[in-house]
């Protein structure tokens, strides 16, 4: 049966390399590969949680599946929606300079 902890060895170089500061930087989350939940996305979107699932089932949203329910959906492709939405609801200027 072998132990859940590190070996002896191991357990010893990792404590030397405390010991000595030359600990590997903790990873830094990158901005890019961020996710959101669907209710974490509707909140920033300041809309229903089934707006944002109807987007993702429609295929507006891009999205993945984190296990067998679970939906994430990456920061960039959420930019990505609201730069559609919004060329999508702009009108074009009119002729007569009116609105």
């Amino acid at each position: 049966m072998s132990s859940p902890y590190p070996s002896g060895s191991l357990l010893f170089r990792a404590m030397a390399l405390i010991k000595a500061g030359q600990l590997p930087k903790p990873l830094e989350p990158d901005p890019e590969h961020q996710t959101l939940t669907p209710t974490e996305a509707a909140k920033y979107l300041k809309v229903g949680v089934r707006a944002v699932r109807k987007a993702i089932r429609e295929r507006k949203l891009a999205a993945f599946k984190v296990g067998c329910r679970n939906w994430r959906i990456v920061v960039v492709d959420l930019n990505k929606y609201i730069e559609n939405l919004v060329a999508e609801w702009s009108i074009p200027p009119s002729d007569d300079g009116r609105p």
